[in-house]
């Protein structure tokens, strides 16, 4: 009897050690920030954006891109967090040189984001591993993956 009440007792603290552990776990809904995130696209998507501001179509606007040697894929941006800032560089696609485009901090509500650099901010969401800037002028989404 006293053998099955120790084997009890430690099947209950291993029990509750394992459930301890497991409900500590990364909640998918909002990822660890800290790291690399990367916007890719393809040559097209950037013709067609290119398209919709200026005065070639797309097909020209690709053609122009194939001959510059820009790649099918590509990544054109990466954000790095730290625990407490950001930086934002905008990727060349040609050459995959890093220009430093924004630095600031950011604080974490939830699934939301918000990015201050100076004065200006904006809000984010954050899914597992997928983080989307919405434009508020236009609408467009980036959506960075974390790497």
């Amino acid at each position: 009897m006293k053998k099955k009440l120790i084997l009890l007792v430690m099947l209950v603290s291993l029990l509750a050690l394992s459930l301890a552990f497991f409900s500590c776990g990364e909640d998918e809904g909002n990822a660890s920030l800290p790291g690399t995130w990367v916007a890719s696209g393809t040559r097209a998507e950037y013709a067609a954006e290119a398209a919709s501001e200026g005065t070639l179509t797309a097909e020209q606007a690709e053609a122009m891109y194939i001959v510059l040697g820009i790649p099918e894929k590509f990544d054109y941006a990466k954000l790095v967090f730290t625990e407490t800032t950001f930086t934002m560089y905008d990727i060349n696609p040609k050459d995959g040189e890093e220009t430093e485009d924004q630095k600031g901090t950011y604080s974490v509500d939830g699934s939301n984001v918000t990015l201050t650099s100076g004065k200006d901010s904006i809000t984010c969401t954050v899914s597992g591993k997928r983080l989307t800037i919405k434009d508020k002028d236009t609408g467009n989404e980036t959506v960075f993956t974390k790497r």
